[in-house]
């Protein structure tokens, strides 16, 4: 039963590691600069040519 309770523990943290690895990676890429334009994107006309 330790076994198990050890290896839920290792994998529990080395996910948490992998998603805060992945919001660094997000945040150092640019992803959240400009969260404002999103909603203002369906105003904007495509040129049709």
């Amino acid at each position: 039963m330790l076994g198990l309770t050890v290896i839920l523990m290792i994998s529990s943290l080395l996910l948490g590691v992998c998603f805060f690895g992945l919001f660094v990676w997000a945040l150092s890429d640019g992803q959240f600069e400009n969260s404002e334009a999103a909603k203002y994107v369906i105003f904007h006309e495509e040129s049709e040519e």
